[in-house]
């Protein structure tokens, strides 16, 4: 018996997720689409995220504005409660950022890039809704191998 209801829970909060009602669930849903993403210096690119993993978690792939190929996953972590976004570039280069503050409107979270020499710096990107076709991307703290704080701004829009 205990099995049964073991099994009906866990059924319910798979529908639950598949429905969108946890934040993280929301923010995975805002995120799939075809955005057109503009950094702070002007240069723009097209960014397709699609949903993977039943809906659970997405998957971007595409090109920077200098040529670099990347990769990208975001999904949860239901034991840490936390949103983890991977990118892996051609250059070498990736990064992990851990998003714990879950709101509405606005992910925080930490940061950790790798410039594939064995290089790494720390930082927070804060990401905010600004409409519901439109959010920004801040990175505040270092960069691989140097030692002054950045602020890097993108902004993306829904095309």
């Amino acid at each position: 018996m205990l099995s049964v209801a073991a099994l009906v829970l866990a059924s319910s909060m798979v529908v639950g997720q598949a429905e969108g009602k946890d934040p993280h669930q929301q923010w995975i849903k805002y995120f799939a689409g075809s955005w057109a993403v503009t950094d702070q210096n002007g240069n723009t690119y097209d960014e397709p995220i699609g949903l993977a993993s039943g809906g659970t978690a997405l998957f971007g792939q595409g090109k920077l504005p200098d040529g670099v190929d990347y990769v990208r996953v975001l999904g949860w972590e239901a034991d840490s409660k936390t949103l983890v976004e991977t990118w892996y570039l051609s250059n070498g280069m990736h990064l992990v950022t851990r998003f714990r503050e879950i709101g509405e409107n606005k992910l925080v979270g930490n940061v950790t890039l790798a410039d594939g020499k064995g290089q790494t710096a720390k930082g927070t990107v804060t990401r905010e809704k600004t409409s519901k076709d439109e959010f920004t991307s801040t990175y505040r703290g270092n960069l691989p191998g140097q030692g002054d704080e950045s602020i890097l701004v993108w902004k993306a829009k829904r095309k």
